[in-house]
């Protein structure tokens, strides 16, 4: 007990002498702060005014040498080659790609059509054949021809061509024969009707060149009459007999030899001759006094005459 007392009595000392320097320290500096606020203030020095600075150009000729880095011809033509080269090079690869393409869309194209539209003019024989080329093609294309050049892509495709344009020929003549047909005979009627009519801006035209024409007509007809019973014997698999555009040619030659004939224009008229009347009177010379006389009959009385008779009515 003893020792705790004696504990607080010092802690209580120390808690005074702490509170009397905090005392001190306040009155140390208030005192300051009275003496700053008793000593006068100095006179500010007065600016110097301060000197407008202005800025000017000098322009300085500087030396200049230009210089410039020229390649030798000999690296410009090395250069030149090089570029070329990479050029061709693009271009083959570009042709390349070209001609597999071809090849694998003209193989694509093939074998639907053998199915499709080429279905009725391929036996199926053939069909089995060309199918099975086409497929070991492309088998070809995507395994050993990955890599190929562009001529041999372009002989694989017209090998194909070989097979299929054929094929493909029958099927488009089939659709052209007809219209080409109807043409031809559209052309020969219209030239007989214009030979055998009495139109009389035909009669002009002699017999001999309507009878040519018509002879004309009737000879193309009756060659279109018997290639079109030929072909409507021939099975769609086979070569046509008659191709449309030997109709058409036919057409031509009956244009080419008629159509001058029937156009032919008609000759100008004859001017109309004078009436043999009027060319008569114009003919006949006019009489004068003395053949008046010689016929008996006296002439008219001139102004002359009529004085004269007056003075001796006169006299």
């Amino acid at each position: 007990p003893a020792e705790g007392e004696k504990a607080d009595e010092e802690m209580k000392d120390a808690s005074e002498d702490a509170k009397e320097g905090e005392a001190a320290a306040d009155g140390g500096e208030a005192g300051a702060k009275a003496a700053e606020a008793a000593e006068p203030e100095a006179p500010k020095e007065e600016e110097a005014p301060k000197k407008e600075i202005r800025k000017r150009t000098l322009k300085v000729d500087v030396p200049f040498k230009p210089k410039t880095l020229r390649l030798s011809s000999e690296l410009v033509r090395e250069y030149t080659s090089k570029e070329n080269d990479m050029k061709q090079a693009d271009l083959l690869e570009e042709l390349t790609k070209e001609a597999r393409n071809n090849l694998e869309g003209y193989i694509l194209s093939a074998r639907s059509k053998l199915y499709d539209s080429w279905n009725d003019y391929v036996t199926e024989e053939d069909r089995s054949a060309f199918g099975k080329i086409l497929d070991e093609m492309e088998d070809w294309m995507y395994e050993d021809g990955e890599d190929e050049t562009r001529e041999v892509y372009m002989k694989k495709t017209e090998f194909l061509r070989g097979k299929g344009d054929p094929i493909e020929e029958r099927y488009l003549e089939t659709g052209k024969r007809g219209p080409a047909a109807q043409a031809l005979i559209d052309t020969c009627n219209l030239f007989t009707q214009m030979a055998t009519s009495d139109d009389a801006k035909y009669s002009h035209i002699g017999a001999d060149e309507k009878g040519r024409v018509v002879k004309e007509c009737q000879n193309a007809m009756t060659w279109l009459s018997e290639k079109t019973a030929l072909q409507d014997n021939t099975p769609k698999t086979a070569s046509p007999i008659i191709m449309s555009f030997d109709i058409v040619k036919k057409r031509e030659v009956i244009e080419r030899v008629c159509n001058p004939i029937m156009s032919k224009p008609a000759p100008a008229p004859k001017p109309e001759e004078k009436k043999a009347e009027d060319a008569g009177q114009e003919s006949e010379p006019m009489q004068t006094d003395g053949d008046e006389a010689a016929n008996g009959e006296a002439p008219p009385p001139t102004e002359e005459t009529m004085e004269d008779a007056t003075a001796d009515g006169v006299d």
